[in-house]
Protein backbone atom coordinates (compact mmCIF):
# COMPACT_ATOMS: atom_id res chain seq x y z
CA UNK A 1 0.00 0.00 0.00
CA UNK A 2 2.86 2.39 0.86
CA UNK A 3 4.46 1.76 -2.54
CA UNK A 4 1.27 2.64 -4.40
CA UNK A 5 0.87 5.87 -2.36
CA UNK A 6 4.45 6.84 -3.23
CA UNK A 7 3.78 6.02 -6.88
CA UNK A 8 0.65 8.18 -6.88
CA UNK A 9 2.54 11.06 -5.24
CA UNK A 10 5.42 10.75 -7.72
CA UNK A 11 2.99 10.69 -10.66
CA UNK A 12 1.16 13.76 -9.33
CA UNK A 13 4.41 15.69 -8.86
CA UNK A 14 5.61 14.75 -12.34
CA UNK A 15 2.27 15.82 -13.81
CA UNK A 16 2.46 19.13 -11.96
CA UNK A 17 5.94 19.73 -13.32
CA UNK A 18 4.97 18.89 -16.89
CA UNK A 19 1.66 20.76 -16.91
CA UNK A 20 2.96 23.93 -15.27
CA UNK A 21 5.72 23.97 -17.88
CA UNK A 22 3.17 24.28 -20.71
CA UNK A 23 2.91 28.03 -20.25
CA UNK A 24 6.14 29.86 -19.66
CA UNK A 25 6.89 32.82 -17.43
CA UNK A 26 10.17 33.20 -19.36
CA UNK A 27 9.78 35.96 -21.95
CA UNK A 28 12.14 34.38 -24.45
CA UNK A 29 10.29 31.05 -24.29
CA UNK A 30 6.76 32.39 -24.04
CA UNK A 31 4.27 31.79 -26.80
CA UNK A 32 3.37 34.99 -28.64
CA UNK A 33 -0.15 36.36 -28.75
CA UNK A 34 -2.24 36.27 -31.91
CA UNK A 35 -2.79 39.82 -33.11
CA UNK A 36 -6.28 40.87 -34.15
CA UNK A 37 -5.15 44.05 -35.92
CA UNK A 38 -6.23 44.05 -39.53
CA UNK A 39 -3.51 46.47 -40.63
CA UNK A 40 0.12 46.66 -39.55
CA UNK A 41 1.40 44.23 -36.93
CA UNK A 42 5.07 45.13 -37.27
CA UNK A 43 6.81 47.31 -34.73
CA UNK A 44 9.95 47.64 -36.88
CA UNK A 45 9.69 51.46 -36.84
CA UNK A 46 9.26 51.62 -33.06
CA UNK A 47 12.55 52.60 -31.47
CA UNK A 48 11.30 54.00 -28.16
CA UNK A 49 8.60 52.23 -26.17
CA UNK A 50 6.51 53.80 -23.42
CA UNK A 51 4.40 51.33 -21.44
CA UNK A 52 1.28 52.67 -19.73
CA UNK A 53 -0.53 51.10 -16.78
CA UNK A 54 -3.14 48.59 -17.91
CA UNK A 55 -6.75 49.29 -17.02
CA UNK A 56 -8.55 46.97 -14.62
CA UNK A 57 -12.27 46.27 -14.13
CA UNK A 58 -13.99 48.78 -11.83
CA UNK A 59 -15.61 45.96 -9.89
CA UNK A 60 -13.47 42.96 -9.17
CA UNK A 61 -10.51 41.50 -7.33
CA UNK A 62 -7.89 43.60 -9.15
CA UNK A 63 -7.05 47.17 -8.23
CA UNK A 64 -5.04 49.87 -10.00
CA UNK A 65 -1.76 48.44 -8.68
CA UNK A 66 -2.45 45.23 -10.63
CA UNK A 67 -2.45 47.13 -13.92
CA UNK A 68 0.61 49.16 -12.91
CA UNK A 69 2.57 46.07 -11.86
CA UNK A 70 1.60 44.27 -15.07
CA UNK A 71 2.93 47.21 -17.15
CA UNK A 72 6.15 47.39 -15.12
CA UNK A 73 6.70 43.66 -15.64
CA UNK A 74 6.33 44.09 -19.41
CA UNK A 75 8.75 47.05 -19.31
CA UNK A 76 11.33 45.08 -17.29
CA UNK A 77 11.09 42.06 -19.58
CA UNK A 78 11.58 44.18 -22.72
CA UNK A 79 14.68 45.78 -21.18
CA UNK A 80 16.24 42.66 -19.67
CA UNK A 81 15.28 39.72 -21.88
CA UNK A 82 15.63 40.72 -25.54
CA UNK A 83 18.81 42.74 -25.77
CA UNK A 84 18.88 46.22 -27.26
CA UNK A 85 16.05 45.76 -29.77
CA UNK A 86 14.58 49.11 -28.68
CA UNK A 87 16.62 52.28 -28.03
CA UNK A 88 14.62 52.93 -24.88
CA UNK A 89 11.81 51.36 -22.90
CA UNK A 90 10.14 53.20 -20.03
CA UNK A 91 7.00 53.17 -17.93
CA UNK A 92 4.94 56.36 -18.13
CA UNK A 93 1.54 57.97 -17.99
CA UNK A 94 1.96 59.99 -21.20
CA UNK A 95 4.06 59.96 -24.34
CA UNK A 96 7.66 61.07 -23.81
CA UNK A 97 7.77 63.08 -27.03
CA UNK A 98 10.52 61.00 -28.60
CA UNK A 99 11.03 60.29 -32.27
CA UNK A 100 9.71 56.88 -33.40
CA UNK A 101 7.94 56.39 -30.06
CA UNK A 102 5.26 53.73 -29.65
CA UNK A 103 2.84 53.46 -26.77
CA UNK A 104 1.91 50.14 -25.18
CA UNK A 105 -1.36 50.05 -23.31
CA UNK A 106 -4.22 47.69 -22.67
CA UNK A 107 -6.77 46.39 -20.24
CA UNK A 108 -7.10 43.48 -17.87
CA UNK A 109 -10.75 42.66 -18.46
CA UNK A 110 -11.08 39.60 -16.21
CA UNK A 111 -9.07 38.91 -13.05
CA UNK A 112 -10.41 35.97 -11.09
CA UNK A 113 -7.91 34.47 -8.61
CA UNK A 114 -10.04 31.44 -7.81
CA UNK A 115 -8.89 29.21 -4.96
CA UNK A 116 -5.88 26.90 -4.85
CA UNK A 117 -7.50 24.95 -2.01
CA UNK A 118 -10.74 24.45 -3.96
CA UNK A 119 -8.79 23.35 -7.06
CA UNK A 120 -6.85 20.88 -4.91
CA UNK A 121 -10.15 19.34 -3.83
CA UNK A 122 -11.84 18.98 -7.23
CA UNK A 123 -11.05 19.77 -10.86
CA UNK A 124 -12.89 22.87 -12.07
CA UNK A 125 -13.73 24.04 -8.57
CA UNK A 126 -12.09 27.39 -7.74
CA UNK A 127 -10.85 27.96 -11.31
CA UNK A 128 -8.59 30.98 -11.85
CA UNK A 129 -8.74 33.11 -14.98
CA UNK A 130 -7.11 36.17 -16.46
CA UNK A 131 -8.13 37.94 -19.67
CA UNK A 132 -7.27 41.19 -21.35
CA UNK A 133 -5.72 42.83 -24.36
CA UNK A 134 -2.61 44.76 -25.33
CA UNK A 135 -2.52 47.56 -27.87
CA UNK A 136 0.42 49.38 -29.46
CA UNK A 137 -0.03 52.73 -31.17
CA UNK A 138 2.38 55.10 -32.87
CA UNK A 139 2.73 58.07 -30.48
CA UNK A 140 2.80 60.67 -33.29
CA UNK A 141 0.15 59.42 -35.72
CA UNK A 142 -1.96 57.53 -33.13
CA UNK A 143 -2.17 54.73 -35.70
CA UNK A 144 -2.83 51.34 -34.13
CA UNK A 145 0.05 49.01 -34.93
CA UNK A 146 -0.90 45.94 -32.92
CA UNK A 147 -3.87 44.71 -30.93
CA UNK A 148 -3.88 41.28 -29.32
CA UNK A 149 -5.94 39.54 -26.63
CA UNK A 150 -4.51 37.38 -23.87
CA UNK A 151 -6.35 34.73 -21.91
CA UNK A 152 -5.27 32.33 -19.16
CA UNK A 153 -7.40 29.72 -17.42
CA UNK A 154 -6.29 27.35 -14.66
CA UNK A 155 -8.86 24.79 -13.55
CA UNK A 156 -6.90 21.57 -12.98
CA UNK A 157 -7.70 19.63 -9.85
CA UNK A 158 -5.57 18.01 -7.16
CA UNK A 159 -1.92 18.86 -6.57
CA UNK A 160 -1.59 20.21 -10.11
CA UNK A 161 -4.53 22.57 -9.55
CA UNK A 162 -3.02 23.91 -6.35
CA UNK A 163 0.41 24.35 -7.95
CA UNK A 164 -0.43 27.57 -9.80
CA UNK A 165 -2.25 30.76 -8.89
CA UNK A 166 -3.22 34.11 -10.36
CA UNK A 167 0.26 35.59 -9.76
CA UNK A 168 1.75 32.84 -11.95
CA UNK A 169 -0.84 33.55 -14.63
CA UNK A 170 -0.06 37.29 -14.56
CA UNK A 171 3.67 36.52 -15.04
CA UNK A 172 2.88 34.18 -17.95
CA UNK A 173 0.66 36.82 -19.58
CA UNK A 174 3.26 39.59 -19.22
CA UNK A 175 5.89 37.22 -20.67
CA UNK A 176 3.62 36.55 -23.66
CA UNK A 177 2.98 40.27 -24.17
CA UNK A 178 6.72 41.06 -24.04
CA UNK A 179 7.51 38.18 -26.43
CA UNK A 180 4.81 39.39 -28.83
CA UNK A 181 6.22 42.93 -28.86
CA UNK A 182 9.80 41.69 -29.32
CA UNK A 183 8.80 39.38 -32.18
CA UNK A 184 6.81 42.19 -33.85
CA UNK A 185 9.97 44.32 -33.65
CA UNK A 186 11.95 41.56 -35.42
CA UNK A 187 13.49 39.57 -32.57
CA UNK A 188 13.72 35.85 -33.29
CA UNK A 189 14.01 33.19 -30.58
CA UNK A 190 17.36 31.39 -30.41
CA UNK A 191 17.50 28.01 -32.12
CA UNK A 192 16.75 25.10 -29.80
Amino acid sequence: MKLSNNLILATALLSATVLTGCASSSSTKAKGLKATTSGVTSLSDCENITVFAFGVPAKGKADASTGINFAHDIENRLVADFGPIFKSVAFGDKARGMEKECLVTGDITKYKPGSRVARAILIGLGAASLEGNVKVVDANSQKELLNAPFSKLWAWGGIVGASKGIDDMVKEASASVAATLAKAKGWTPPAK
